[in-house]
Order: structure tokens, then C-alpha cells, then sequence
């Protein structure tokens, strides 16, 4: 029944990144989401801010319920993949989320003038600047995708 050190079938390392990939996509979610919401004030100015740019500027006097909704939210999602039965619909959750921030910080990035500095994607504790941020997000996109389809792989295959 034991296997021996260093042979670790290939099941298996899809296996450890699969958890490691839940993990960092939680973990992502979580400190994010809590430290929007311990610099609120920060964060609701980004909102506003990402909603002029997006030429949303009807939705400024709800900013402040936005960045509420936000950090809630992200936190949320990070801490209920903990209850593994989420996970199908947090697999199919994470994608569309991210695809919604990867196209907001590319817009973003591409601005012709000159965007905004910083995201707000961790608060006013950690800055990324908007090409740091896209890579960020396309890696987490690659991820929570992994993710997705490692998931309903096994659902079909079971």
C-alpha cells in the first residue's frame, strides 16, 4: 500500500496541485477581500474611480455599497471553498470572476490616458501597478480554469 519516496504516480501530482491551486485561490480571495475592507475609505475611491473609467458614472452614489458588496463577497467565496461540497459551484464561479477583473484591469492598461495607478486589488496595503495587476489576474484566471476543468473531469469520468 505504501508507495516509496519519489514515486508519485502522475494522478497524484494533479492530485497536490489541484489542492494547492484551491488554496491559492482562497487565500488569494480572502486577504483581499479583508484588506479592501480594513482601508474602506481607499477602496471605495478606487471604485469610483474604476467606474469613471468605465463610463459608469450613474452608478457613483452606489460606491460605497459596491465596495461594501465587493469585500464581502470575495471573502465569502475564499473561505466557503473550506466546505468541499461548494466546490463544483465555486469552480464555475471563480473563472467568471476573474474574467470580469482580467477585462477590467486590461482596460485599465490599455487606457490611452493613462489609467489608474494602482488597482486596490489588496487595499491600500500592497500596490500593484496595472500591468502587474493583469498578470496577476491572467494567472489566477489560469488557475481558477484549471480548476474548472479539473473538476467536472472527474465528474464525468466518475
Amino acid at each position: 500500500m505504501d508507495k516509496p519516496i519519489g514515486k508519485i504516480r502522475k494522478t497524484d501530482w494533479i492530485s497536490i496541485f489541484n489542492s494547492v491551486a484551491w488554496m491559492l485561490l482562497s487565500v488569494t480571495f480572502i486577504v483581499s477581500g479583508i484588506l479592501k475592507g480594513v482601508a474602506m475609505k481607499g477602496f471605495i475611491i478606487t471604485v469610483r474611480e474604476f467606474l469613471d473609467l468605465l463610463g459608469l458614472e450613474t452608478l457613483q452614489p452606489y460606491s460605497i455599497i459596491l465596495s461594501i458588496a465587493i469585500c464581502m463577497c470575495e471573502t465569502a467565496i475564499g473561505i466557503l471553498v473550506l466546505f468541499k461540497r461548494l466546490r463544483p459551484i465555486l469552480s464555475l464561479i471563480y473563472p467568471v470572476i476573474l474574467s470580469f477583473f482580467t477585462i477590467i484591469t486590461y482596460i485599465n492598461l490599455t487606457d490611452m490616458y493613462g489609467g489608474l495607478e494602482s488597482c486596490g486589488c489588496f487595499g491600500e496595503i500592497i500596490h500593484l501597478n496595472p500591468m502587474e495587476t493583469f498578470v496577476k489576474n491572467l494567472f489566477l484566471l489560469g488557475i481558477s480554469v484549471f480548476i474548472l476543468f479539473s473538476t467536472f473531469s472527474n465528474k464525468l469520468t466518475k
